[in-house]
């Protein structure tokens, strides 16, 4: 009966530690030998990792998005009345999760899609060029400050703090996450329950008579001047 070989192998353990709060960790290392026999070597086995728009969840999630009003498309619709050809709304099962974590690259895949089968008999190049054009300016914007003030909150993709836009109108388009401005008197009556404010300007100077219920404001201005005799009672101020 054959003996094992016995293999050596050297291991280092840390022994990195802090003697106390104020001092920085000490590098201690120390090298061990292991001994084993072959026998107890094991093929390693091999990890494959599956991409996270290649797993069953993420698949399950798109065929849902997909079939979402019975596979119905708008702008599919608006296409098939000018007589034009269908096209491919949501894209590849990758191309739906760049667009939620990898924005640039999602344009860069929906543009490179959009323009497959195209040429320039002048310059060959000039689709490839125009995708990474595209690209760039996208990225710019991505990566720039917020611009929903400037361009309005459609137009910015900014991955920065958004500001509130909710005066521009529209407060549900609003992407800022705190520090909402009262939008009471900028917006249409039945988008007053849309107004993410914490704190609301009085707006019952701005107000008939029978909306003043409305109005959010803690602290409210004096509208007795602006009301007959008989209608001062409706006044919310406190002085």
């Amino acid at each position: 009966m054959e003996t094992p070989s016995t293999v050596k192998r050297k291991a280092t353990i840390d022994l990195t530690r802090s003697d106390s709060e104020d001092e920085p960790p000490k590098q201690r290392r120390r090298v061990i030998e292991i001994e084993s026999d072959d026998d107890d070597d094991e093929a390693p086995v091999p990890t494959t990792t599956v991409p996270p728009w290649e797993t069953p969840e993420w698949k399950a999630h798109c065929a849902k998005e997909r079939n979402a009003f019975g596979g119905f498309s708008f702008l599919n619709a608006m296409r098939a009345s000018r007589g034009e050809p269908e096209i491919d709304t949501y894209g590849s099962d990758e191309e739906m999760w760049r667009k939620i974590h990898d924005p640039v690259g999602h344009q860069r895949m929906l543009l490179t899609r959009l323009v497959a089968g195209k040429s320039d008999p002048l310059d060959p190049n000039f689709w490839t060029d125009y995708v990474e054009r595209k690209v760039a300016k996208f990225a710019r914007k991505y990566n720039g400050p917020c611009q929903c003030l400037q361009a309005g909150p459609d137009e910015c993709v900014s991955r920065h703090a958004h500001a509130c836009s909710c005066r521009l109108g529209g407060p549900g388009k609003c992407k800022a996450t705190s520090h909402h401005t009262c939008c009471c008197r900028h917006v249409k009556s039945y988008e007053r329950g849309d107004c993410k404010a914490t704190t609301h300007d009085c707006l019952c100077p701005h107000l008939k008579s029978f909306e003043r219920s409305d109005c959010k404001a803690t602290t409210h201005l004096c509208i007795c001047h602006k009301l007959k005799s008989y209608e001062r009672d409706e006044c919310k101020a406190c002085n």
